[in-house]
């Protein structure tokens, strides 16, 4: 939105921008501005009430009415800090604005949409990436339930659900997956490691600009993760970000097993720092996803698309590529 709104400007095409609503994205949990941009094209100064109100009670404001001063030729962005309660489910809200001055009173709205957020504790001795997760045993588990579809169709529980951890240390983030899938697919061969979505596989997502901050995928890092491929090997790709390819081109240093289970599969992960392009502090935030693909054609060619299903954390529609809705992680202080 923000690049459509730049390009508005730019052309003195303005009246456009009301064709993309506005959207802001905030996290569980989170205190985040709903900005509001006044011009004023007037040759003298205006006074302006601003007001701001959403379609739910569970979200507050700090204040819901401002008074302004926009200088004559000139652009005002007035803050409106919303609060959502940590325990605020994915969806989607109305926000509606008017601003009045003199005789004249305006109108706009926008959608306000809450994602899921994320903790990321850290390590003082480095887990063995060996597919035990045993050493995450105690810090929080994140759920992806059978429901949080993003494109396909689910069963039930059974047929796919997931669930991951987080911790990091200084030279890694560690992401520990728990995919429950009834028929486990692995027809990918280990010399055609791309496409990680043609079969069951786990996508995972940093942007390590912040949560929410890239306009596309250019600026992030993202591994498809291939669990077994048809001699039972784990696998993995970069895919649709700036270094596309094989891990051990584009990520030499990042670390992966698996291990099949009585209803599914494990994945432990260890992604470098150094392959994100980017950097993430402790105390800071970043965008995350974990994004599960799922096949249930038993008797899948090899190299076949056969991918039936998609769920993720944070699930909206074309979420690999829409960083804006990935979900927010924070790295913990130690």
């Amino acid at each position: 939105m923000q690049i459509f709104r730049e390009w508005t400007q730019r052309n003195n095409v303005e009246h456009l921008i009301r064709l993309v609503p506005t959207a802001v994205a905030i996290g569980a949990g989170e205190t985040r501005s709903i900005p509001v941009i006044l011009t004023n094209r007037a040759d003298a100064d205006q006074e302006v009430t601003v007001t701001l109100s959403l379609s739910t009670d569970a979200v507050t404001l700090d204040a819901g009415e401002q008074q302004v001063t926009v200088p004559a030729g000139e652009a005002l962005t007035v803050d409106f800090m919303a609060t959502v309660p940590a325990d605020t489910a994915q969806g989607t809200f109305d926000i509606a604005t008017t601003l009045t001055y003199g005789d004249y009173a305006l109108s706009d709205a926008g959608t306000l949409q809450i994602v899921p957020t994320a903790g990321v504790t850290a390590l003082a001795a480095a887990p063995t990436i060996d597919g035990d997760l045993s050493e995450y045993a105690g810090l929080d588990t994140f759920e992806i339930p059978h429901t949080a579809i993003w494109e396909g169709a689910t069963t039930d529980a059974a047929d796919l659900t997931g669930s991951f951890s987080l911790a990091y240390d200084g030279e890694f983030l560690y992401v520990a997956v728990q995919v429950v899938d009834d028929v486990l697919v692995s027809n990918i061969a280990p010399n055609d490691i791309k496409g990680h979505w043609r079969s069951d596989s786990v996508e995972i997502t940093v942007d390590p600009h912040g949560g929410g901050a890239s306009e596309n995928t250019l600026t992030t890092f993202k591994t498809g993760i291939f669990p077994f491929d048809t001699e039972g090997n784990v696998q993995a790709e970069r895919d649709a970000d700036a270094n596309q390819g094989v891990i051990a081109v584009t990520a030499p240093d990042m670390q992966v097993a698996s291990a099949r289970t009585d209803d599914g599969y494990i994945l432990e992960v260890a992604i470098p720092w150094n392959a994100v392009p980017g950097e993430v502090t402790p105390g800071s935030d970043f965008g995350f996803n974990v994004l599960l693909y799922d096949c249930d054609k038993a008797d899948a060619a090899v190299g076949e698309n056969c991918n039936e299903a998609r769920t993720a954390w944070s699930a909206w529609s074309q979420i690999q590529g829409t960083p804006r809705l990935w979900g927010h992680a924070t790295l913990l202080e130690p």
